[in-house]
């Protein structure tokens, strides 16, 4: 038993480890100015308020409630500063979960909970969720060691449902997120007989979910494409197949965002320097853990890991059924929901280490560290924003010029425009050519339409959004004086061309207002039929609902915060 002052400098090590990886996997973002855009990660200096962030757009409301919180967030914080706290939180936070939980709640020591921390927030599921750009989904993965926690201490007594309610919150800001996080802790706390307490368990979970739930249901009639499972599916990385790529929480679909260590020899190390003793721990952690967290903890692991395999496994099949039930659309990217996986695997990481701690008393401080280490050995080109590939970027000054066009000739409610080339993605120069998902759009104050046709290994992968798929019927006509009449009766009264896109854009007739030698803005001859989507009072009354629970939530949430401070302040 180590004496207190050395179990106080452990700690604070710890601490300072835990904070100083985060800030390692994130290197360039803290030397230079700029956002970090990466395939579906974009951040823009003002991201304006609009329709589809309150689930009123046309399209599958994928993007919410993350996009309404950043759309009001950045008025108080400035964008750049808030992409960098919001990244740096949810790898920090992932850590510091996981370390709290295996050393405060299962009682295994410093040591054990600092290695478990670092695989928890060192792994291939955090490199490629990271370099894809799914910020929301990390979010809610740094949430899961926290909502145990807390399911934990409400179990022996405790009233801490406000912090459940805020960690359930902060993990549901996008749909699949929110299925983790809440499922997670329906399972930490459902007890039979005690209804009030299940109640508003149910209440914090339908609360924190109601928004996309509300809009997925308004969205119902909008039709998913079944070969989207096949081109989302899992996929094996350096010789690994699916199986074994996802349990070593790899094998997502777009290659250009797997990090080298895992496509050579290191991924076959890894597998066998860490899932090995894992496995091997399994007993140990199965005496050692309550009944209750054997049952959360296998449940949802086991789901995420089918649910991994699903596409790979069955395209065929879940991709008929999406079509009838559009809601499987959310389980095509199957490897989303691996981090109940990855956090099974750092409990039994933790059982692991305690039990070579108990063999080994005398383990001197170059051992502890070395095992501190082994995740980030194991994958080192995590380091340093994945070795050169999340680098910030300034936007060009022809963004801001175009904004400030748009914001002087479109200023009406409704008025849409069109981003051309008619594409998702761009890979521009200022950009270091890494692809990311248009940013015009976002960057502009009004209302636009935007192609959710994706491009896959040479597959188009068909959107939801009609709206889209209308202005592509459009743009198919064959002169662009028809281009622009057609579009005019969709509603779109501008274009706004993209000539450094690396594709020639679709020419469209009509009025150049502005212009300058990467875009264009041209106003499309106003036909008088301005097109509104239609949206029933019931969709608007029920929507109001959800967001009025879902930022209630956060209020009691909130709440809690600022009576635990209170009382601490009266000690």
């Amino acid at each position: 038993m180590p004496s207190p002052k050395v179990a106080s400098l452990a700690t604070k090590a710890q601490f300072g480890w835990l904070l100083f990886l985060p800030a390692l996997i994130l290197g360039p973002a803290f030397f230079r100015s700029g956002y970090l855009l990466t395939f579906d990660m974009v951040w823009v200096p003002q991201l304006s308020m609009r329709p589809s962030f309150w689930g009123l757009g046309s399209g599958w409301p994928r993007a919410i409630p993350s996009d309404t919180i950043v759309a009001l967030a950045d008025n108080v914080v400035p964008s750049m500063l808030l992409q960098r706290v919001t990244l740096f939180a949810a790898l920090a936070l992932a850590g510091l979960g996981m370390a709290r939980f295996v050393s405060k709640g299962c009682g295994l020591g410093v040591l054990p909970g600092t290695v478990a921390a670092t695989f928890y927030l060192w792994n291939p599921f955090v490199a490629e969720r990271l370099i894809i750009g799914h910020w929301p989904v990390l979010l809610g993965y740094a949430t899961l060691p926290w909502v145990l926690q807390t399911a934990r201490e409400i179990r022996g007594g405790e009233s801490r449902w406000p912090h459940l309610a805020g960690w359930v919150w902060l993990g549901s800001l996008s749909a699949s997120a929110g299925l983790v996080t809440g499922g997670l802790a329906l399972l930490a706390l459902w007890r039979r007989g005690r209804w009030r307490a299940n109640l508003g368990l149910l209440i914090i979970v339908l609360a924190a979910n109601s928004v996309w739930v509300v809009a997925g249901l308004w969205h119902w009639g909008l039709s998913t494409d079944p070969a989207g499972f096949r081109a989302f599916a899992a996929h094996g990385e350096g010789g690994l197949p699916v199986p074994l790529a996802t349990l070593s929480l790899g094998g997502i679909w777009n290659e250009l965002v797997v990090p080298g260590s895992r496509t050579g020899v290191l991924a076959w190390v890894g597998l066998l320097v860490l899932q090995v003793p894992m496995l091997l721990s399994f007993p140990a952690w199965w005496r050692a853990s309550e009944v209750w967290v054997r049952r959360v903890v296998l449940v949802t692991a086991t789901t995420g890991w089918l649910v991994a395999l699903l596409g790979a496994l069955l395209p065929t099949i879940v991709g008929q059924l999406s079509g009838s039930l559009p809601v499987l659309g959310l389980l095509r990217d199957g490897s989303r929901y691996l981090g109940p996986v990855a956090l099974f695997q750092a409990l039994l990481l933790a059982h692991a280490v305690a039990w070579l701690v108990g063999k080994l008393a005398a383990l001197g401080m170059s051992s502890a560290i070395a095992l501190a280490c082994l995740p980030v050995v194991l994958m080192p080109d995590l380091a340093w924003g994945a070795m050169g590939r999340l680098q910030p970027s300034n936007y060009p000054t022809s963004f801001d010029n175009a904004r400030q066009a748009v914001s002087k000739h479109l200023s009406g409610p409704g008025e849409k425009i069109l981003i051309l080339p008619f594409t998702s993605y761009r890979a521009p120069t200022w950009n270091r050519h890494w692809p990311v998902l248009d940013p015009m759009g976002r960057f502009l104050p009004q209302d636009f339409i935007a192609n959710d046709a994706l491009q896959i290994s040479g597959k188009t992968i068909h959107g939801e959004d009609p709206s889209a798929s209308a202005a592509a019927d459009a743009l198919a006509a064959s002169n662009p004086q028809a281009r622009a009449d057609q579009l005019a009766e969709l509603g779109v009264l501008a274009v706004v061309r993209e000539l450094d896109a690396g594709m020639e854009p679709e020419a469209v007739a009509g009025h150049v207002v502005w212009s300058d030698e990467s875009v264009e803005l041209i106003l499309l001859e106003d036909t008088g039929q301005q097109v509104r989507q239609a949206r029933s009072s019931a969709s608007a009354v029920s929507l109001s609902g959800a967001w009025g629970g879902f930022f209630g939530l956060l209020a009691f949430a909130l709440s809690g915060v600022l009576v635990a401070l209170i009382r601490a302040g009266r000690r």
